[in-house]
């Protein structure tokens, strides 16, 4: 952490002891070349809080510190609070990244409500979340004034009425440029609500809908949006049931206005 080149830091909580945490928070606090801190095995934020408490004062103490993340395990308690109270203080956070956190979808709620400055979020491999958090993006979306990227990645639980519940408030949002869903159960119908999204669409630069079960009858509905889009750049298809030489795919190509790139395999 003395040097000036160093722009990442990553705490791993199970490998330091108190004295450790105490003299990592001492220096984070002064810091200057650090923009992200990620905390791994965030358990001990609750379970031992009189020792974290120094890297907890070093954020929201650090005002270059701009991008946060949680990367957990299934069985973390709930530390919702302590983030949203960092956040709350130091509004130059404007990265969020929770991964493998059981975040509920309370838990999410305290924490987005914390930052109003908030720029990018994702949240990858949370088996808890419902499709009560699909309600609360859509919120974020239709009220944010600084949101650019969405990314939902690893959700098993995120389906077609997730995709129906946020693309209606990405239409109602003039700030996102990228929004992924990766590797989710998103099928035809959820390629269907997407083109008709696109379609309307004046803002959305990049779509990641890759690793889903999207086969050519929702590559064909997705093609009808892309006909009336000329603002999309990149379309990431990956792993899904059709290929570019497919009916699906074919069509895709077809629509597609001349500057966006489509991906179909990676």
């Amino acid at each position: 952490m003395k040097t000036n080149k160093v722009e990442e830091l990553q705490i791993r909580l199970k490998q330091l002891s108190d004295k450790d945490l105490q003299t990592i928070g001492e220096e984070l606090k002064t810091n200057r070349s650090i923009r992200c801190v990620c905390i791994e095995d965030p358990l001990r934020l609750e379970s031992e809080s009189q020792s974290i408490e120094y890297i907890i004062n070093a954020l929201k103490a650090n005002q270059s510190i701009n991008s946060f993340e949680l990367h957990g395990y299934e069985d973390f308690s709930d530390c919702s609070h302590i983030v949203a109270q960092v956040l709350n203080i130091n509004q130059r956070i404007t990265t969020l990244s929770f991964a493998s956190t059981s975040l509920t979808d309370n838990r999410l709620r305290i924490i987005i409500k914390s930052v109003s400055t908030l720029q990018d979020l994702v949240v990858q491999n949370d088996s808890s979340l419902t499709i009560q958090t699909a309600e609360i993006f859509a919120k974020l979306l239709r009220t944010t004034k600084t949101l650019r990227r969405l990314e939902l990645l690893t959700l098993n639980q995120c389906d077609d009425q997730w995709v129906k519940i946020i693309s209606e408030a990405v239409n109602a949002n003039n700030t996102l440029h990228r929004l992924s869903m990766q590797f989710t159960s998103i099928g035809d119908k959820g390629a269907q609500i997407f083109g008709v999204m696109l379609a309307k669409n004046k803002t959305l630069k990049d779509l990641t809908i890759r690793g889903c079960k999207i086969n050519n009858v929702g590559a064909i509905a997705l093609a009808e949006g892309l006909k009336n889009n000329i603002v999309l750049r990149e379309l990431d298809l990956c792993y899904n049931d059709f290929g570019e030489s497919s009916d699906g795919g074919k069509a895709i190509l077809n629509a597609k206005y001349n500057l966006l790139q489509v991906r179909f395999k990676c």
